[in-house]
């Protein structure tokens, strides 16, 4: 993969990174649950940056969680789902002091500087993995999420919240909000009462007027809102260090273990 393309940077934006005014958090909704984590822009700002600009894209969205290991880690972020794809580039590697323990997220690398889009959350303390994976993020909120993982679980959308407001990444263009409680009524109401209707209304010139002025009603409130901010990496790959090499992992989509 060629590396991550450059782009010039403000001096506003040169700032933020330097010296940010807040850690920014990742809210990603998961088949179990939602996981909250607060993202380590000191420790990896180049890291959380690439994370946070493939959230925005909806980069993230619909994947399927290919790898869970049992006390060791989830694995996620690759859209092909064999723990080799990623989103086309690769970034340089930001070790840092942070330790790997419960929660820890760390990017995904085959080698030194080919981390891009996949990503794993620790379920448990992994000290051989220190200063070797960067770490970008800890789970504050939902590790108990984390433990119910299943491989091919799917991660629905992720959220990043900047300090002001949240951005919500979506795959398929602008989101559709959830029908709130009235409009559920109102389709409750359409299945049951529509044929009766629909056939008295074919005689009566009147109720098809009343049927059209409430299905324009119905429209208008059931449009989606405004387009909303689109919110915008590959598999620790190697081997268990200290097993065998008879007992070691074929796979290159491995984290080491």
């Amino acid at each position: 993969m060629r590396p991550a393309p450059e782009r010039a940077m403000d001096d506003a934006e040169r700032q933020t990174l330097l010296a940010p005014p807040f850690s920014p958090h990742a809210f990603i909704e998961t088949d179990k649950g939602t996981v909250e984590i607060e993202l380590a822009i000191l420790d990896a700002p180049l890291t959380v940056s690439n994370f946070v600009a493939l959230a925005r894209k909806g980069f993230f969205n619909g994947i399927a969680i290919h790898r869970v290991v049992p006390d060791f880690v989830v694995q996620d972020g690759d859209p092909r789902g064999d723990g080799e794809g990623g989103p086309g580039y690769t970034i340089r590697d930001e070790l840092n002091q942070q330790p790997y323990l419960r929660g820890t997220v760390g990017m995904a690398l085959d080698w030194q500087d080919t981390g891009g889009s996949q990503f794993f959350i620790t379920h448990s303390p992994q000290p051989h993995l220190d200063a070797r994976y960067t770490v970008f993020g800890h789970v504050v909120n939902g590790i108990e999420v984390v433990d119910r993982i299943q491989p091919w679980d799917v991660i629905r959308r992720v959220q990043i919240w900047d300090g002001t407001h949240a951005s919500l990444a979506t795959t398929k263009g602008t989101p559709r909000r959830p029908l709130l409680c009235e409009q559920r009524t109102y389709l409750f109401f359409a299945a049951f009462f529509f044929p009766p209707f629909a056939f008295f209304a074919m005689r009566n010139p009147s109720l098809q007027l009343v049927w059209i002025a409430a299905s324009c009603r119905s429209v208008r409130r059931t449009l989606p809102p405004g387009t909303l901010a689109r919110s915008s990496a590959t598999s620790l790959r190697g081997l268990t260090p200290d097993a065998p090499a008879a007992n070691q992992e074929s796979s290159n989509s491995m984290i080491d273990r």
